[in-house]
C-alpha cells in the first residue's frame, strides 16, 4: 500500500525548524567559546559544518518549490556541477564535518601522549578520509552523457546487485560505522567518571548525542533503501530524511558545549536567587561557597591527573580541561 501525497509546506516548515535549530545551537557554540577564549580546532572546524547546512537548508527551499515528477535517485538531464554542489557536497560534509569536529572535542581533553587522546585523533583522520572517499564515490556513481560531458546519465549509475545505487550504500555503511563509534567511544571513556549524578547524565547524554545520528540515518536507510512504496512523494520524503539527517548529526556536534553553557546559566542564577535569599538573616553565608575554589577561575593553572580518566571533574569534560589548564598556565606564568 503506498503512501498519501505529503504536504509540501509542512514538510518544508519541519526541515527549515530542525536546521534553523542545528544553525543556532552552532551559533551559540561559538559565540561561547570565542567569549571565553575557548576555540579550539574542533569549533574551527565546526564552521564548515554551519555553512554547509545553512547551504543545504537553502537549496531543499528553492529546489521544492512544486511536486516533482520523477522519484529517481539522480534526474534525468541533471547538470553535474548542480547534482554534486547543490545536492552530494553539502549532505556529506555537514556529515562528516559534524563527526570530525566532535571527536575533536573529545581528543582535547586529554594532554598529548595519552591514549584516549590518540585513539580520538586517529579516528579523526579516519572519519576525514571516509569523508573524502564518499566524496568521490557519490560523484563517480554517475556517468556523464556521450554528447554533453556535463549532463548526467541516470541510465549509467552505477547499481548493486540488487539494483539500488552502489555509492548511497556504501555511505550509508559508513554513516553506521561512524555513528556507532561515536555512540559507544565517549560512554566507553566516560563511564567511571566521578560526578554527581546529574551532572553524569549530563556528560553522558550530550556525549552519546550521535545515537540520535544513528537513528537518523536508519530513517534515512529505510527511506532511500527500502523496499515499499512512498508513494507520488517518495522523492520528497528522500530528500527529507538526507536533510533531517544532516542537521541532526550537526546538533549532536554541538549538544555538550550547549547544553552545560546552560546548565551552568540556569545553575549561576540558581546559586544567585539563594544567595540573596539567604543573606536576608544575619547569620547567612553564600550557600555556592564551593564555586570559588581556584577550579572556577581559568587563569589559574591546576595539574591534571589524566592517568586516571575517572578523576576528570565536570569543568575538564566540559569546558576541555587539558586546553584549558594549559591556557590557564600560561596566562598565570606572564
Amino acid at each position: 500500500m503506498a503512501l498519501p501525497a505529503q504536504s509540501y509546506p509542512v514538510w518544508k516548515a519541519i526541515v527549515t525548524l530542525t536546521h534553523v535549530l542545528a544553525i543556532s545551537f552552532t551559533l551559540v557554540r561559538l559565540t561561547h567559546r570565542y567569549r571565553t577564549r575557548r576555540l579550539w580546532w574542533d569549533d574551527y572546524v565546526a564552521v564548515v559544518p554551519l555553512l554547509a547546512d545553512v547551504l543545504f537548508c537553502i537549496v531543499f527551499w528553492f529546489s521544492y518549490r512544486h511536486r516533482m515528477a520523477t522519484t529517481d535517485f539522480v534526474p534525468s538531464a541533471t547538470p553535474l556541477y548542480t547534482y554534486w554542489i547543490f545536492a552530494i557536497f553539502p549532505y556529506i560534509t555537514v556529515l562528516w564535518s559534524s563527526r570530525i569536529s566532535l571527536m575533536l572535542s573529545i581528543a582535547r581533553i586529554f594532554p598529548p601522549g595519552e591514549t584516549p587522546r590518540r585513539i580520538a585523533l586517529g579516528l579523526t583522520f579516519t572519519f576525514g578520509m571516509t569523508y573524502l572517499g564518499c566524496l568521490l564515490t557519490m560523484v563517480l556513481i554517475c556517468k556523464p552523457t556521450p554528447a554533453k560531458w556535463y549532463i548526467i546519465d541516470e541510465n549509467k549509475c552505477v547499481r548493486s546487485a540488487s539494483g539500488h545505487f552502489l555509492g548511497g550504500i556504501i555511505t550509508v555503511a559508513a554513516d553506521f560505522a561512524s555513528d556507532l563509534l561515536l555512540t559507544l567511544f565517549p560512554l566507553i571513556l566516560f563511564w567511571r567518571v566521578q560526578l554527581p549524578l546529574n551532572q553524569r547524565r549530563l556528560v553522558l547524554s550530550a556525549f552519546s548525542a550521535s545515537s540520535f545520528t544513528l537513528l537518523a540515518a536508519t530513517v534515512y536507510c529505510v527511506v532511500w533503501f527500502g523496499d515499499f512504496d512512498l508513494g507520488p512523494d517518495a522523492r520528497l520524503l528522500q530528500v527529507v530524511s538526507a536533510n533531517l539527517e544532516a542537521a541532526v548529526s550537526l546538533i549532536a556536534c554541538n549538544l555538550l558545549v550547549v547544553t552545560t553553557y546552560f546548565y551552568r546559566v540556569f545553575r549561576r542564577i540558581d546559586n544567585i536567587e539563594s544567595y540573596e535569599y539567604d543573606t536576608s538573616s544575619p547569620k547567612s553565608e553564600p550557600v555556592n561557597s564551593r564555586s570559588c575554589t581556584s577550579r572556577s577561575f581559568p587563569h589559574q593553572p591546576r595539574e591534571m591527573h589524566t592517568s586516571e580518566i575517572s578523576n576528570l571533574t565536570f569543568t575538564e569534560i566540559t569546558e576541555s580541561g587539558y586546553e584549558w589548564s594549559t591556557r590557564g598556565a600560561l596566562d598565570g606564568s606572564h
